[in-house]
């Protein structure tokens, strides 16, 4: 069922809008240039090509981009912007079927049209910026039509946008109700263990309340219940740069969002133990976020058990390469593999094998984790764990055990192998990760490396047992257009039958 387009509607905003959702930057100033980077292609920014995979389809129609030319906030940031939406008005005159016009999809798009007219409008008489009114109003029918197969996404973007345009207002009651019924079934936990994809689906919720907040709207209990759930896990993955681990797919989240929600999820503890199957220490200025359950079985889990990440104060220091399916199906695969995660390589082979249709198989079936990773009581913070990732194919355990100083700033490490029940096969070699970000300087030293942060802050990494090495490396960003050479700190070591295998370690600020 498709509707025409109602040139008479109402046209304007109750309030100004504000732009609440912000990207990056970089990211902006490269559509900018004429390159817009999406999940699975590379299009120009001045236009909308059919023929493109689904899901990248999905993303440029979407309009989160529209994110980082606000970022960039350019007046050759604003012209893009606004000729975009223009030349989509002129495409597409009335609502149709398809990717684009999927639900969520249409809700994302509406939501950013509505956040950034800030951007989307100066310059325009009534005349030129009727047309951007008259589709915002056909694509609030269109959602309102198609309620009952929404998303969250579908439900939040009617929401706000009936908050926020003149003669949307009934709209709004029946965006509540769907909105309400979403937020209901959200788990506190993101079944893809994508910590980025959890804060995404909590800034839809912020947005709402915020958006409410400023209209005056009274709201159905369970959005505020449902971040009120997801709130503690985020606040448990949180990094001391402010950033999210960046595992299984997801980023470190766009600056400031994590903040912006925690902002409107009010004051609570982080959660106790696991969030979301990561277990996270935190000692005065630093953090580590250990990925401690089995890998998701969805397209972008990684092989990354027992993987971690270190952060001291505002600079991450010990980092996985992250998600490179923005940069192509070498990249993303690569990123996916142990190698690509600070952890234990056996024999170079990740701790799961990426299956035909991108599934992890065989994946970790257990991991075991014990200790204290309580903050703030004067004490050090403890973590051990192991995984069954090489049982099956070698007869090995993996195990590692974390300590994290009273003060943050020594962080102590031991990875062993341990043999259980009869080996499918014999192991070789036994390697240790330990990718570097790409601003944290390194040069091998007489007693390990010697390591500087982007502040001037001295660390060194020292070891007992395995030969070291300074190799390359790669930082995979999503804000940034290609991906970004840095070095990997690698200790590897011989596996010699009846002899156990053990490394110690350790991070010590100089």
């Amino acid at each position: 069922m498709t509707a025409t387009r109602d040139e008479t509607a109402p046209h304007g905003f109750l309030r100004r809008p504000e732009p609440r959702a912000i990207g990056w930057a970089s990211r902006g100033a490269e559509i900018v240039a004429g390159r817009l980077r999406l999940d699975g292609a590379v299009v120009d920014a001045a236009g909308f090509p059919d023929g493109l995979p689904e899901r990248a389809t999905a993303e440029l129609h979407g309009f989160g981009w529209l994110d980082d030319l606000a970022a960039l906030g350019t007046p050759a940031a604003r012209d893009v912007a606004q000729a975009a939406v223009l030349a989509w008005v002129r495409q597409r005159p009335e609502p149709g079927t398809g990717p684009v016009w999927r639900a969520d999809v249409t809700g994302r798009r509406v939501m950013r049209w509505v956040f950034h007219a800030g951007t989307l409008l100066p310059g325009l008489d009534r005349a030129a910026s009727t047309p951007i009114f008259a589709s915002l109003h056909a694509q609030l029918g269109h959602l309102r039509r198609h309620l009952s197969e929404t998303s969250l996404e579908a439900a939040a973007g009617l929401a706000i946008a009936a908050m926020s345009l003149r003669g949307a207002e009934a709209h709004l009651p029946p965006a509540l109700e769907a909105l309400a019924a979403a937020a209901d079934r959200l788990p506190a936990d993101d079944p893809r263990r994508n910590p980025e994809a959890q804060l995404e689906t909590a800034a839809l919720l912020a947005w709402v309340i915020d958006t409410a907040a400023e209209a005056r709207v009274k709201l159905p209990p369970p959005l505020r219940a449902a971040l009120a759930r997801i709130a503690p896990v985020l606040r448990g993955l949180r990094h001391a740069d402010g950033g999210l681990p960046r595992m299984h797919g997801g980023g470190a989240g766009a600056p400031g969002r994590l903040d912006q929600v925690l902002r409107a999820a009010g004051p609570a503890p982080p959660i106790e133990g696991a969030a979301m199957g990561f277990r996270r220490l935190s000692r005065g200025r630093s953090t580590v976020v250990l990925d401690a359950a089995p890998p998701p079985a969805g397209e972008h889990g990684q092989a990354s058990t027992l993987g971690f990440e270190f952060t001291v104060a505002r600079h991450p220091l010990i980092v996985g390469c992250g998600s490179g399916r923005r940069f192509g199906a070498d990249w993303a695969m690569a990123g996916r593999a142990s190698p690509a995660c600070s952890t234990l390589v056996l024999d170079g082979l990740s701790s799961a094998q990426l299956d035909a249709v991108g599934g992890l198989d065989p994946a970790p079936g257990r991991v075991r984790v014990q200790g204290d990773a309580g903050e703030g009581d004067g004490l050090a913070a403890n973590v051990r764990a192991a995984h069954d990732g090489w049982r099956e194919s070698h007869g090995l355990d993996h195990l590692r055990a974390l300590r994290l100083a009273p003060d943050g700033l020594a962080l102590q490490g031991e990875d062993a192998l341990e043999p259980v029940g009869a080996a499918g096969g014999t192991a070789r070699e036994a390697a240790l990760h330990f990718h570097l970000h790409p601003e944290v300087a390194s040069g091998l030293s007489q007693d390990g490396v010697a390591l500087r942060l982007p502040s001037g802050e001295g660390w060194r990494f020292g070891h007992e047992g395995g030969a070291l090495t300074l190799e390359p490396s790669a930082w995979l960003d999503p804000a940034q257009p290609r991906p970004r050479p840095s070095r990997q700190i690698v200790l590897r070591a011989p596996l010699v039958s009846g002899t156990p295998w053990k490394i110690a370690w350790q991070l010590t600020r100089v």
